[in-house]
């Protein structure tokens, strides 16, 4: 916007390609104030795109002046070359090649050194500029620096992976499920016992009997209408046969507070389940023993008080 005093005074050539530098720039609708151009190729390609940019020289080099090129003062007229470090040249050039061979807009990111030695990473989308007559004539660029949001993504991207690692070695079956029941994510222990069920990958849907469906779908919906926190024990079908399972559930809250997913975690308590069934046997087997004994048996506390007593 600081040059549009400049545009309006240029004329001939210039003027020409900074007008379509700007309607290239609307036919983008592309934000002034944060230039997000995506990759895909803009349909500006003339007929015959095979004549090349005659000297390869810079027309403007705009506010990245200062951080990517090698020269000081105004590179205007300079070879990408005498401008930029061998390296990022190279990169230049292969990236001008690209524009001149599809006639298209081409976005890269890249990375640069400056000459005050910093890392630079941008995003660059250089377009062919056409005169009249549909010859290329000129390549314009915009160049976004996305260090930021690059070491942002890298470090979500991270995060993620660390996550997932927890998920995966967990002694459990984790997922997440949508409000149409299916799921989302599944870590690995669950992916696998469903791979031993014969369920496809790419399957998304529950496996269970029909009879116990209705009761999992409505502690789902508990969860999705209240935004609870269910816990049940459940006969779960396995490759291995019935299994009972403890499987708690729990909403996972978008930004705005509202349940975006229902997230769950099933743990097998089969074994804890049949220990505990087998204590209650021998307790009711010794309480059968003492009832039937021809004595009078009983325990007192410290305080004399009776903790029990048996029928006689």
């Amino acid at each position: 916007r600081g040059h549009e005093a400049d545009r309006a005074g240029r004329g001939g050539q210039g003027g020409t390609q900074h007008g379509a530098v700007l309607a290239y720039l609307q036919r983008r609708e592309v934000e002034t104030e944060r230039l997000d151009l995506p990759a895909e190729v803009l349909d500006l390609a003339p007929r015959d795109p095979t004549q090349a940019i005659g000297n390869q020289g810079i027309l403007e080099l705009g506010q990245f002046r200062d951080k990517v090129a090698s020269l000081p003062g105004d590179p205007t007229g300079q070879r990408t070359q005498s401008v930029f470090s061998p390296e990022d040249a190279a990169q230049a050039k292969a990236h001008d090649a690209e524009v001149i061979r599809t006639g298209s807009a081409v976005t890269r990111e890249i990375d640069q050194i400056g000459p005050d030695g910093r890392h630079y990473s941008l995003r660059v989308t250089k377009f062919p500029i056409f005169d009249s007559t549909g010859t290329l004539g000129a390549i314009g660029g915009i160049a976004i620096d996305v260090a930021a949001e690059r070491e942002a993504r890298e470090s979500a991207e991270q995060t993620s992976r660390n996550l997932q690692a927890i998920i995966d070695n967990a002694p459990a079956e984790i997922f997440l499920k949508d409000r149409n029941g299916d799921f989302i994510l599944i870590n690995r222990a669950l992916r696998e016992e469903r791979e031993r069920l014969g369920i496809d990958r790419d399957d998304r849907k529950v496996h269970q009997p029909a009879d116990l469906l209705p009761r999992l779908e409505a502690q789902d919906r508990r969860v999705f209408d209240e935004a609870a926190i269910v816990t049940d024990e459940a006969a779960i079908h396995t490759a291995s046969g019935q299994r009972i399972k403890r499987i708690i559930k729990f909403p996972v809250l978008d930004s705005t507070g509202a349940v975006a997913a229902l997230g769950g975690i099933g743990i097998d308590i089969t074994a804890e389940r049949a220990a505990h069934d087998a204590e209650q046997a021998i307790r009711r087997q010794l309480q059968a023993i003492i009832d039937n004994a021809p004595l009078h048996i009983f325990l007192k506390d410290r305080d004399r008080n009776y903790i029990l007593l048996n029928r006689s």
